[in-house]
């Protein structure tokens, strides 16, 4: 493992000294902070948060073959490298990292689900802040298989996750240890699928999750899409589905969730027919603002989104071809800018973004080279850092088109109970180095 070294030639030292994570803290990372956290042969990106140090955490998998897959847990140590690399793991078993929360203590919260041939089920790993695993455990939750998608930590210290059930949303929550407590599900009827992909606490301790609504068209058609939003009171007793809809009958996926400053609701999601950004503001008269956001010409899929410290939308995803794309909106639903992420030689994604209090991004995703041979890959995490404006040393700009119009919005579901299986312990080993990425 090695610090990063800063893309001197596109950037002064001045203005990379001044691009501190934290303000008045080391230089985390700066523009010029572009690597790749080298796991082992196949590595996917999932999610990424700030710690209160100033510095990040982040979670993914890591695949070595046919043979199983690693949750895969990083955190930045604040000054350019890597305080502790991961993986989680179970012998015969895919398991993957798709959420995780920092911890009032300084440790984490990692969820995911392990896939076998037994089926898949929902993963829970606690670490602390040096990366000493704490807890963890698959859970049984059947019938049907089960996943965790997202958690946050809530004020008493429990942890409340989301993410499926069988044909349900999922709502779990844990003690601070990240051993489960109850798990709740939500139906939206019979022969319909209901997911939660991304969980947010709101400022009067509501628990919204973004999602998405499956309805099954036909054996040859597969299902209908849409976005949901889901809210739950601070007692986690469920308050309202909302499914969200649009006039063209546009197929979407809720991925993301967050809340301004002046307390509207966003829900970005991924229209999957035509590889478009959609992002729904729920206006405090009630009404479902969308703005579609996509290059000219190009597609956008987006992954995540967060708030930047000027209050605008910092959004990351992919064009489906080579590129990374980090896009900025107003909160209004005017376009500010884009650039275009890319790791020369490589195909590259962005899978999350973390903002820091000097207004300075982490932009967090995968790289993916060929190798000789057919269908064979290598892949890397990689993590850019934005200066304030929203620009990277792996960055170039890029024009975006963009439309506002309003969505319908319509009720649906209801509680369904879920008991608590089996919890099989996993195991943890050290993974990954640095390399950079600038050249």
């Amino acid at each position: 493992m090695r610090n990063i070294i800063n893309c001197a030639t596109l950037f002064t030292p001045a203005l990379v000294a001044t691009l501190s994570l934290a303000s008045g803290g080391p230089v985390a990372m700066a523009q010029g902070f572009c690597a790749a956290a080298d796991m082992d042969r196949f590595d996917q990106a999932a999610r990424i948060i700030p710690t209160t140090a100033g510095s990040f955490a982040a979670v993914g998998s890591t695949r070595d073959g046919l043979f199983g897959s690693d949750m895969t847990l990083l955190a930045g140590d604040g000054a350019g490298g890597l305080a502790f690399t991961l993986g989680v793991f179970q012998a015969g078993s895919f398991v993957a990292g798709h959420g995780i929360a920092e911890a009032s203590d300084g440790g984490y919260l990692a969820v995911g689900e392990a896939v076998s041939l037994g089926g898949t089920e929902a993963v829970v790993a606690r670490v602390d802040s040096t990366g000493a695993l704490v807890y963890s455990a698959r859970i049984d939750l059947g019938p049907g298989d089960s996943s965790l998608n997202d958690v946050i930590q809530l004020p008493n210290g429990n942890f409340v996750c989301t993410g499926s059930v069988g044909d349900h949303l999922l709502v779990l929550t844990t003690d601070s240890s990240g051993t489960p407590l109850m798990p709740i599900a939500v139906s939206a009827g019979p022969s319909l699928l209901l997911r939660g992909n991304k969980i947010l606490e709101l400022r009067d301790g509501v628990i919204a999750i973004a999602g998405e609504h499956l309805k099954p068209v036909s054996s040859f058609t597969g299902f209908d899409s849409s976005s949901v939003l889901v809210t739950l009171d601070p007692q986690l007793l469920l308050l309202d589905v909302q499914q969200i809809t649009h006039n063209g009958g546009e197929q979407t996926r809720g991925v993301d969730v967050l809340q301004a400053s002046d307390g509207q609701l966003f829900v970005l999601e991924q229209r999957l027919d035509s590889a478009f950004a959609f992002i729904s503001r729920f206006t405090a008269t009630g009404t479902v603002m969308t703005t579609e956001l996509a290059p000219p010409g190009g597609k956008f899929e987006p992954h995540a989104f967060s708030l930047t410290k000027d209050g605008q939308l910092l959004i990351v995803g992919n064009d489906l071809v080579t590129n990374g794309i980090a896009a900025k909106m107003t909160t209004g639903g005017v376009f500010v800018g884009a650039q275009q992420i890319h790791v020369p030689d490589t195909v590259t994604d962005l899978k999350g973004v973390a903002v820091f209090s000097s207004g300075a991004a982490a932009l967090f995703g995968d790289s993916t080279r060929s190798l000789p041979g057919p269908g064979n890959g290598l892949s890397d995490l990689m993590v850019a850092a934005t200066d304030p404006t929203g620009r990277s040393c792996c960055g170039t700009d890029r024009t975006m088109a963009s439309r506002e119009f309003v969505a319908g919005i319509s009720s649906i579901g209801s509680l369904v109970p879920v008991t608590t299986g089996p919890k099989v312990p996993l195991s943890i080993r050290p993974l990954g180095t640095l390399r950079n990425l600038c050249r």
